[in-house]
């Protein structure tokens, strides 16, 4: 009686381990293939919601440990995804989380440019400082106000790239609000007018 495996069984076994050495192979590169995909689709960044990305703007434009530059610069493919699902339908997304962001751009961009026009400094500082509040009108009266900026002459520079991200992060934001804002105003614009005399 011997140990020694027959040829047939000693074939059997090579050809096993090759079988599992070719399906381990190809299961590996099924994986890294779909990785692949998965970052060329933009998978990934389609797994976060318009409303999170808002609240990441929020806290990186709010971390005083971080330069303002540096802030602005970290929020840069936030406000890029934000703009290219912005006409994707959402739920849960919050008006003074967007205005928040809006605020703190503002403040930010008062902090890093030095010599921005004077056509849009005012706008600028209006809604930096515009305060919360239950309806947020002041807040949406500034964005309004400063939608569009990137078209005021001289705004846009090379030398201070960081506007038209700002521009780019407010046109985002009162697309989302501009219903909103022109429902309060219409609501506003009746309360304060005046009542009718008779043989109006």
């Amino acid at each position: 009686m011997t140990n020694e495996k027959r040829p047939d069984e000693a074939h059997l076994y090579h050809s096993l381990l090759s079988f599992g050495r070719q399906v381990f192979q190809l299961s590996t590169s099924t994986l890294l293939f779909g990785a692949r995909l998965s970052v060329a689709g933009g998978v990934a960044e389609k797994l976060i919601t318009i409303q999170e990305r808002f609240e990441q703007i929020c806290a990186i434009l709010a971390d005083q440990k971080v330069s303002p530059t540096d802030r602005l610069e970290r929020i840069t493919a936030n406000v890029a995804a934000i703009a290219r699902y912005c006409f994707v339908g959402e739920s849960n997304l919050r008006i003074e989380t967007m205005l928040a962001a809006a605020r703190l751009a503002a403040q930010v961009i008062i902090a890093t440019d030095t010599e921005p026009p004077a056509s849009v400094v005012e706008r600028l500082e209006r809604l930096a400082k515009a305060q919360p509040s239950p309806d947020d009108y002041e807040s949406l009266v500034a964005v309004q106000a400063l939608h569009g900026v990137n078209r005021s002459p001289g705004f846009l520079s090379v030398a201070a790239p960081a506007r038209g991200l700002v521009s780019q992060l407010v046109d985002v934001i009162w697309n989302y609000t501009l219903m909103h804002y022109f429902w309060l105003k219409q609501r506003r614009d009746s309360r304060d007018a005046p009542p009718l005399t008779a043989g109006e």
